[in-house]
């Protein structure tokens, strides 16, 4: 069920108070206050009727829970002891049921409103113990987006429960979460517990979403720098780790086995570029190898393999850079940037993993 909006939650339950106004044991001053669209004066009326009967009062207590639904609503500034009392008032109406005729049964968007939104404020109170048991009642109320998925993995990852933080932020992935940062540190924490498909599809999104400033060409930027496929020099297979989202344990060792197949001439080529490579090419090759080199450190990144990533960039640091050439269109300023790169990301990539 999707969330209804706020201004949908007030109609919803000004409806509903509405047809039961001047029915239930002494409500009668909280429905004429309702009407006027004074809900904390409501609320007040109808928790002292409640509170008269001895909480016995149906009517009362869904009305007190809605007109408190409804002004938190309006306000916004319902703190989380006050969303909390509201879902728990609606969750004992819904317990109560069936109900009078006068009043509506308690719905599940309610609910799940109400448990939301103590659950974020408890969330921002650092009540994270609670703010989670809130977050899962409103996921099971029916609640969906991924702001609730989000709440729920950075409460999650405040208790200890890493397993099932990565598995709240895959569900916020799947609902079109936005927030990268958040997903490159389930990457991490996701490879600290071994999970290294789910660090593979967090960090390829985080990266996508919001890059962390790493430094290299993509398989596309590689081929661009010749004018040949190269396929041997494994533009292609880079393509399979830079843009495959999902890539199970299987899949991942058969890359690494093609990797080792078809990066084991590298040495040599940088003494002499392969024939295929075209005659008033060959000057440029090396600039071509050192930026496959900084690549595959990246494809090592986004398969959460570190170590091998610092590997590669130290590959690429010993690339002589007294032969490091390009054409005459590529400002000495670039080439200069660009053999910074390999020290840029290992630095990058040892700040990122202190903040994990």
């Amino acid at each position: 069920m999707t969330t209804m909006t706020r201004a949908a939650v007030l109609a919803a339950a000004g409806l509903a108070l509405a047809f039961s106004a001047g029915c239930g044991s002494g409500t009668g001053k909280g429905d004429d206050l309702h009407a006027k669209g004074d809900f904390a004066g409501a609320a007040a009326e109808y928790r002292k009727a409640y509170e008269k009967s001895k909480e016995k009062d149906k009517v009362a207590l869904v009305k007190l829970a809605r007109a408190l639904l409804e002004q938190h609503t309006e306000s916004k500034e319902g703190t989380a002891a006050e969303w909390s009392e509201t879902y728990q008032l609606l969750d004992r109406a819904r317990q109560a049921e069936p109900l009078p005729a006068e009043v509506d049964p308690v719905k599940d968007w309610e609910l799940a409103n109400a448990s939301w939104e103590a659950g974020d404020a408890l969330a921002k109170e650092g009540k994270h113990a609670d703010a989670v048991k809130m977050l899962k009642a409103s996921l099971g109320h029916g609640r969906t987006g991924a702001s609730v998925h989000e709440t729920m993995a950075r409460s999650l990852i405040a208790t200890g429960d890493e397993q099932g933080a990565v598995d709240s932020l895959l569900v916020a992935l799947e609902q079109n979460t936005d927030d990268g940062q958040l997903l490159r540190e389930g990457a991490f924490l996701a490879d600290g517990i071994g999970r290294k498909s789910d660090c593979h599809e967090l960090m390829l999104v985080a990266e996508a979403l919001k890059p962390a400033g790493f430094k290299f060409f993509t398989h596309k930027d590689i081929h661009n720098l010749v004018s040949r496929s190269y396929f041997y020099l494994t533009t292609g297979l880079l393509e399979t780790v830079f843009t495959t989202r999902r890539l199970e344990a299987q899949r991942v060792k058969d890359w690494l086995k093609d990797e080792e197949l078809m990066t084991k001439n590298w040495a040599t080529y940088q003494k002499r570029p392969p024939e295929e490579v075209k005659k008033e090419e060959k000057v440029y090759f090396l600039r071509v190898l050192y930026h496959l080199y900084v690549a595959h450190g990246m494809a090592h990144v986004y398969l959460c393999d570190f170590d091998a990533a610092r590997t590669w960039w130290e590959n690429a640091k010993a690339i002589d850079k007294a032969k490091y050439r390009a054409p005459e269109d590529v400002a000495q300023a670039v080439l200069d940037d660009e053999l910074g790169w390999p020290d840029h990301d290992m630095a990058l990539l040892e700040e990122l993993r202190k903040k994990k």
